[in-house]
């Protein structure tokens, strides 16, 4: 386990003041997109309130994605060369961040 409980009150608390933001935003950045639901289920986060927020998040997502590709025409290949290795790297910021909550969890007495 990596969260104690007095973490989960800290999101909980969080999550009520910005939530939306975080839901709506977390749809814009890769990695994070596959997982902002699992704590806005965990902390009960309001089903209409999630589903408008992610909803939000995924058009302004595709939109961003939409009018690049229109942008670019076929030169496709020069998003990739830029989105990927930022998803590569947020994917690897994200990984290192729970390995570094892991290790300092088991370090607790």
């Amino acid at each position: 386990m990596a969260l104690d409980w007095s973490e989960v009150e800290r999101s909980r608390d969080w999550l009520d003041r910005h939530g939306a933001a975080f839901v709506c935003l977390g749809r814009l950045i890769p990695t994070v997109r596959s997982v902002v639901s699992v704590p806005a289920g965990m902390l009960k986060m309001p089903l209409p309130r999630f589903a408008a927020w992610s909803a939000a998040g995924t058009v302004a997502w595709t939109a961003a994605l939409t009018v690049a590709g229109y942008a670019l025409g076929q030169q496709y290949t020069q998003v990739e060369r830029y989105v990927g290795p930022v998803s590569t790297a947020i994917t690897v910021l994200v990984v290192i961040g729970y390995g570094w909550r892991v290790a300092r969890w088991h370090r607790k007495p």
